[in-house]
């Protein structure tokens, strides 16, 4: 079937408006939320904004909050003292956003018939959460890739920062994405920080969009980049490489793995595409080809371009005909998730909920060391082979004219070293 355009009014080329619009509800609306009991009658009561800039904390006694903070960027550490009759503390909290986790330390007393109780609290991680507040190249503002199709409108994007999920097995309120990742597809590989800025076909806020439409080209498509953050000692190279000699090589097998992470488990099944379904485009796909490129200039830097054609992964699409399997809420972020990709489009013609797709990629890849981690960069574009042909082909020259572009004006000493001359 050739593809149908969009129903609605293309998006304008810039989607400022849209994020201008969201900015200030990813800052105020809370993510995540929990309490933590500090002693029977006293919690610590937590909150995580949307765009996991902020966290507020309150002490609560019997349910009765009694102070109450703030923390963000610029305010990470509190010390608390007070004498609330029943308890009284001499407390210590560290924020630390990155890692999503907030440390408590110091002494919390609670007055007994025979006189005051007290209990130390070494410093250990009281709460961990995810996603938490990534970055890329060090700034954690997201410049998403602005890509226009003369008949499919304009993508968008609208979450302001770079979104992070660590890929461990630490209990995290919020959601366990990371943890599944980690047991299905680098089951052996240590702990690693996955961070993300993406941007999907055209969507409006709240209302139905392409990445969902089995009829468009943007169908199951997005561009974007990553940074993957791999700490030393436990790894001894970057993931998605190897550090052959004379130069590294680009190891495909864990470019594709992370791929498969992104569709099936970050972006889908954080969407609400139920697990059984996306288990089913876990494991490796024959025939995918795979291509190195060669090096690319882009700024002050040199890159590989890969190419990768020929993968499967589970898509968003939800039918509603009668019997077709529906999204659930796998997280308490679901909702959150459609409304950054655009909420399902149903179509008649099209009676099966989450169908496979068939994928092409393409990739510009670089890693960088330090003392404490290896950071292996990716910026590329992606198209769904359902719809091959010249304007697919046209759509991924536009990704990769559009990921250039935000090479160049944010990120322009990433990447390879240029030859010296």
């Amino acid at each position: 079937m050739p593809p149908i355009p969009l129903d609605h009014d293309p998006i304008p080329e810039d989607s400022a408006a849209e994020r201008g619009f969201l900015t200030p509800l990813f800052a105020k609306v809370p993510a995540t939320t929990g309490k933590a009991e500090l002693l029977p009658g006293l919690d610590l009561a937590w909150t995580v904004s949307l765009d996991r800039a902020t966290v507020r904390a309150d002490l609560q006694v019997r349910g009765l909050p009694i102070w109450s903070t703030t923390f963000d960027a610029d305010n990470l550490s509190r010390h608390f003292t007070g004498n609330q009759g029943l308890f009284k503390e001499d407390i210590q909290l560290d924020v630390d956003l990155a890692k999503g986790e907030v440390t408590l330390s110091g002494v919390v007393c609670v007055l007994s018939p025979t006189g005051w109780q007290c209990h130390r609290f070494p410093p250990e991680v009281l709460i961990a959460w995810s996603p938490t507040l990534g970055a890329v190249g060090g700034e954690i503002l997201a410049h998403p890739p602005v890509i226009t199709d003369p008949v499919y409108g304009t993508s968008n994007s609208i979450v302001p920062t770079i979104t992070r999920i660590p890929v461990d097995t630490v209990s995290r309120i919020g959601t366990p994405v990371g943890s599944l990742v980690k047991t299905a597809l680098f089951p052996q590989a240590p702990d690693f920080l996955f961070n993300v800025c993406f941007a999907v076909g055209p969507f409006l806020p709240f209302l139905p969009g392409a990445y969902g439409d089995p009829t468009s080209p943007w169908f199951n498509v997005f561009a974007g980049y990553y940074e993957i953050d791999c700490p030393k000692p436990a790894w001894d190279r970057p993931l998605g490489y190897r550090l052959t000699t004379p130069t590294p090589t680009v190891d495909f097998d864990e470019v594709l793995r992370i791929g498969k992470a992104d569709w099936n488990f970050f972006s889908n099944w954080m969407y609400g595409v139920p697990r059984d379904i996306v288990d089913l485009y876990v494991p490796p796909d024959p025939g995918v080809r795979t291509e190195h490129l060669g090096r690319r200039t882009i700024a002050r830097s040199t890159w590989d371009l890969v190419d990768i054609d020929g993968f499967s992964a589970v898509t968003a699409y939800e039918s509603h005909a009668e019997g077709a399997a529906r999204l659930v809420e796998n997280t308490p972020l679901t909702p959150a998730w459609r409304l950054t990709y655009g909420e399902p489009r149903p179509r008649s013609e099209y009676t099966k909920s989450f169908p496979g797709a068939n994928m092409r990629a393409q990739l510009y890849m670089a890693f960088s060391e330090d003392e404490a981690m290896f950071r292996t960069y990716l910026f590329g574009g992606t198209v769904n082979k359902t719809f091959d042909g010249p304007p697919n082909a046209d759509l991924l020259e536009r990704q990769m004219a559009a990921v250039a572009e935000v090479m160049t004006a944010h990120y322009p000493a990433l990447g390879f070293p240029l030859p010296s001359t």
